[in-house]
């Protein structure tokens, strides 16, 4: 795809500054919903955003806000039982991209933890077709035998200047599909985020309920331990 239809950072800044700018530059939308460019492992913190077109609140005298919903595109990795992060892990490259043609975001991230380079990527796209519907693909190469540990699931812990704006939130699992759903305070209008997972890794053990990451504020997520130390076993 030709450059000139791509907006690209090169390397990645661990300052508020520079990932609040990022959030700005990258962000995907489709008229429906809207997802800030930020990275998959990142929280409330560094401004993770899925603004939702046309449902606004306002919490006592603060001014009236579109409503973030919860993140259902929350992934982190852990290697050898360490949490790999663009915000704790050295990096060794980094490479952001908005895909302008088809409004595609993608990041590129190689770390390197205890003598070991892991390289993370992912892409993600908010469907012109389904509005309601967002894809994200998430990769994990090591360049060695490894225990690496993938934790996805909904990020309740939302991201809000005057919230919180949604209250009584409800977190269930239905069959394979995790699921929140609450409702503004205000107005009362509903949101639901829905999770459904295809995964290629070879699957060790799937456990429901928190995961080693401090941001996830609500029981819902799952892991999947993919133990690289058998030939057979897909990397």
């Amino acid at each position: 795809m030709s450059a000139l239809w791509q907006v690209t950072a090169g390397h990645f800044s661990n300052d508020r500054e520079s990932i609040m700018r990022n959030g700005n530059v990258f962000q995907l939308a489709n008229g429906y919903m809207g997802f800030r460019g930020t990275l998959d492992e990142f929280g409330p913190g560094e401004l993770v955003g899925i603004t939702l077109a046309g449902i606004y609140d306002r919490v006592g005298d603060a001014w009236r806000e579109p409503v973030n919903a919860p993140n259902g595109g929350f992934t982190s990795v852990s290697l050898d039982s360490q949490e790999i992060s663009a915000l704790s892990t050295p990096i060794k490259t980094h490479r952001q991209t908005l895909h302008l043609r088809n409004a595609v975001f993608e990041r590129e991230t190689e770390y390197v933890s205890n003598g070991k380079t892991i390289r993370v990527r992912s892409e993600r796209f908010l469907s012109a077709d389904v509005p309601n519907l967002g894809v994200i693909r998430y990769e994990v190469i090591c360049d060695s035998a490894a225990k690496v540990m993938v934790s996805t699931g909904i990020d309740c812990n939302i991201w809000d200047l005057n919230g919180p704006h949604l209250c009584k939130m409800l977190l269930e699992k239905r069959d394979a599909t995790l699921l929140v759903h609450a409702i503004t305070g205000e107005a009362g209008r509903v949101v639901a985020v829905a999770e459904a997972l295809e995964c290629g890794l070879p699957v060790q053990s799937q456990t429901w309920g928190r995961p080693p990451v401090c941001r996830l504020a609500g029981p819902l997520a799952r892991r999947f331990d993919a133990n690289r130390n058998t030939e057979s076993e897909t990397p």
